[in-house]
């Protein structure tokens, strides 16, 4: 067998294999909604739609603009500061691309590629990288709150204790500020990558990218990092104003609370389905039953959640890579 017979065959294999995992993961999704509907009761999932407030839905909706601004907004900041100067519309057009890829891949390694089809100007595997660093900064922020949120909702229901809450979450905050200071002080991060690569010229060339990222000053990461939260906390009120379209529940902190702990949970936990369909609704049925209102709620919330913040911005995404081709 020759070499290029060879490649063809990996080739074919990475191909089947990619369509074997995208309709696993389409079949894990339908089958996780389908045991969530069939536990939680089609009528009461249906009834509690039908009776819901639709301006709180609308007003959800509205607030999804101001995600995909925010989102937009960053992912033009980290550009200027890693390759170069990007317009905001430049940097939309990329968003909406990586959206649109990254919903229907595996572990959405497509929203690495998404993002770069647009950017023709710039290497496209120096744009990836990039990518991947304004990745890791939502990340750490949805951890970062994730753990916050998970002490402050576990003593929701029980006495607080002074000497465990205080302890656990100086614990969280030291370890935050740790791992934000070994990942984004280039001192460290890149020093360490280039004593192990040194005899590698490409790699180096390639982490020039972070390097140019990572020595920029602490007010422009702070910049980035203050976007990236104020972008999180918006999803939490969205979630809100869904819960409460459905049902009428007055602690808004604590329905923010409950949002941070189900995008918490879609981070951590690894992405073997479609979307993190089934996953998001079945953590958001099973803490909105928690303070007492019906799991349907919850699933209806986050479902609707999905599809304002990802299904809508990735039919977007799709027009511009088919004008983009």
């Amino acid at each position: 067998m020759d070499t290029n017979t060879l490649i063809n065959r990996l080739q074919k294999i990475a191909e089947n294999r990619k369509s074997i995992d995208r309709v696993l993961k389409v079949a894990i999704s339908i089958g996780l909604l389908i045991f969530l509907v069939s536990y939680i009761s089609v009528d009461k999932i249906t009834n509690v739609f039908l009776s819901a407030n639709y301006e709180f839905i609308f007003y959800a909706s509205i607030l999804s603009l101001v995600n995909i601004y925010l989102q937009s907004y960053k992912w033009k900041l980290v550009l200027n500061h890693s390759l170069g100067k990007v317009t905001f519309m430049r940097a939309l057009h990329s968003y909406f691309g990586g959206v649109t890829s990254g919903l229907s891949t595996p572990a959405r390694i497509g929203e690495f590629i998404g993002r770069a089809i647009p950017l023709e100007e710039f290497n496209f595997f120096s744009v990836t990288i990039v990518s991947f660093i304004d990745k890791i900064i939502n990340m750490i922020v949805i951890t970062f709150f994730g753990a916050i949120s998970s002490v402050f909702f576990y003593r929701s229901f029980n006495e607080p204790h002074f000497y465990v809450d205080v302890p656990l979450l100086i614990i969280i905050v030291s370890l935050f500020s740790i791992t934000v200071y070994m990942l984004f002080n280039s001192n460290f991060f890149v020093s360490v990558v280039k004593r192990k690569f040194k005899n590698n010229q490409k790699v180096l060339n390639k982490i020039s990218v972070v390097d140019n990222f990572l020595s920029q000053s602490f007010s422009v990461k702070a910049k980035i990092f203050s976007i990236n939260i104020l972008y999180f906390v918006v999803i939490l009120l969205q979630f809100a104003l869904l819960v409460n379209a459905f049902a009428s529940y007055s602690d808004i902190i604590q329905l923010m609370v409950i949002a941070s702990l189900i995008l918490f949970a879609t981070t951590v936990v690894l992405p073997f389905s479609f979307g993190d369909l089934g996953v998001r609704e079945g953590a958001a049925a099973y803490l909105i039953a928690m303070i007492s209102l019906s799991p349907a709620i919850g699933f209806n919330s986050a479902l609707v959640l999905f599809i304002i913040n990802v299904i809508l911005p990735a039919l977007i995404g799709l027009i511009f890579l088919i004008k983009n081709k």
